[in-house]
């Protein structure tokens, strides 16, 4: 179906504009480039496909970007997705806007991940040291001199 809607692999790109709203296509296009009736159910399908095709693309080029959520980063990537796909930027821009926000998600789930991560080897590290720094302690024990306990105070002499 990606195909059909003009995916990068030499599709129309035009084809794939045609179902977005208030896109420089007049309406919806069939594959033989004339206008098609269809029906309004299978026109929204199809803007979904489109809608997740351009998420997609602005995806790749915001990865390749190493997308920081930068705002004008993220307009250069939608004006190059737009200028690839010979479609205006105003259409491209909303894809790319979902697409960013679903690349800044993926970083910080992974970034979550990294830390639980380096916590479990942490405790993992604590928990490996711990018998041997208590045998350590004990050592240190046994090795010290055994305090002695002080004298006993001298008898008072008596009174006169």
């Amino acid at each position: 179906m990606l195909q059909q809607l003009g995916a990068p692999e030499g599709g129309n790109a035009a084809l794939a504009v045609a179902s977005i709203p208030g896109s420089a296509v007049a309406g919806p296009i069939d594959g033989n480039g004339g206008s098609s009736s269809s029906s309004s159910s299978s026109s929204s399908s199809s803007s979904k496909a489109v809608s997740q095709w351009l998420t997609y693309e602005c995806q790749q080029e915001l990865s390749a970007a190493e997308y920081q959520g930068d705002g004008q980063q993220l307009l250069r990537v939608a004006s190059s997705v737009a200028e690839r796909l010979h479609i205006r930027q105003a259409d491209v821009l909303q894809a790319c806007s979902q697409a960013a926000q679903q690349l800044l998600e993926i970083k910080q789930q992974q970034q979550q991940q990294q830390q639980q991560q380096q916590q479990q080897q942490q405790q993992q590290q604590q928990q490996q040291q711990q018998p041997h720094l208590a045998f350590q302690h004990k050592q240190e024990q046994w090795s010290q001199p055994q305090p002695q306990p002080p004298p006993p105070p001298p008898p008072s002499p008596p009174p006169p």
